[in-house]
C-alpha cells in the first residue's frame, strides 16, 4: 500500500480522536480550553489534519472521482499536497510533541505520568494524538522537502502562546494553566528560565523533526 494511502488512514484516525477530544473539552470548559498549549495544538492537528485529508484524498482518487466537489477540485489540483498544508501539518506535528516532551519531563513527574498520560482525554492529546502526527508526518507524508524556515514557524507560534499567557497571568484574567505560567509566584529569573527553555525546547523539537522528515523524504 501506497505512503500516502497509509497517510490518510493515519490522518482519518488523528481527526477521529482530535474531534472526540474537542468535543469533551468544548463541553465541559467552553472557550477556556484555548488557554492550553495542548488543547491548542491538538486543534491545529485536528484543522491540519482536515486539510490534509481533503486534498490527500482527491490525490489518490484522481481519474476515479465522480463528485461535483472533487471533479472541481481534480481539475485545479496538481496531484501534489500544497505546501501551506505541509507546514500546517509540520507546526501542528511539532507543537503536539513539545506537548509531548513537557508532559513526560515536567508535568509527569510533577502530578503523575498515569495521571498525566492514561487519565480522561489526556491519552489521546498528551499520547495517542502526538504519536500518531508524529509518525504519519515524518515516515508517510514527506514526499517533498521542507523549506529551512519551517521551525521557526514553531517558535513564533510558541513565543506568541507564551507572551500571551504571560500577559493574563500579570494581570490577573488567567491563573496558569501551567505551574511554570504563575510568573506572579516566581522570581523573575524563573520566568525568564522557564521561557528561554520552552520556547527554545520547541524550535529545538521543531528542527529535529524537520531534519528528520526531510532526509526521509522520498527519493
Amino acid at each position: 500500500m501506497k505512503k500516502m494511502q497509509l497517510s490518510i488512514f493515519a490522518n482519518i484516525a488523528l481527526v477521529l480522536l482530535e474531534l472526540i477530544v474537542f468535543n469533551v473539552e468544548y463541553q465541559a470548559d467552553g472557550n477556556n480550553i484555548f488557554i492550553y498549549y495542548t488543547n491548542d495544538s491538538n486543534l491545529l492537528a485536528l484543522v491540519s489534519g482536515i486539510l490534509y485529508l481533503l486534498f490527500g484524498m482527491v490525490a489518490v482518487s484522481r481519474n476515479r472521482t465522480q463528485g461535483i466537489i472533487s471533479s472541481w477540485m481534480v481539475k485545479k489540483y496538481t496531484g501534489m499536497i500544497p505546501m501551506a498544508v505541509r507546514l500546517l501539518r509540520f507546526t501542528a506535528t511539532s507543537c503536539l510533541m513539545v506537548t509531548f516532551t513537557v508532559v513526560l519531563t515536567v508535568l509527569g513527574p510533577e502530578k503523575g505520568y498515569h495521571h498525566e498520560f492514561l487519565e480522561e482525554t489526556r491519552l489521546i492529546t498528551h499520547f495517542m494524538g502526538p504519536m500518531i502526527s508524529f509518525g504519519s508526518f515524518c515516515f508517510l507524508e514527506n514526499e517533498v522537502r521542507l523549506p529551512k524556515y519551517a521551525p521557526k514557524i514553531v517558535l513564533g507560534v510558541t513565543a506568541l502562546y507564551a507572551v500571551v499567557l504571560i500577559i493574563l497571568n500579570v494581570t490577573g484574567k488567567v491563573y496558569g494553566p501551567y505551574s511554570f505560567l504563575h510568573v506572579l509566584e516566581h522570581p523573575i529569573y524563573v520566568s525568564v528560565f522557564w521561557s528561554i527553555v520552552i520556547i527554545g525546547g520547541a524550535y529545538v523539537i521543531a528542527a529535529m523533526i524537520w531534519k528528520l522528515y526531510n532526509r526521509t523524504k522520498i527519493k
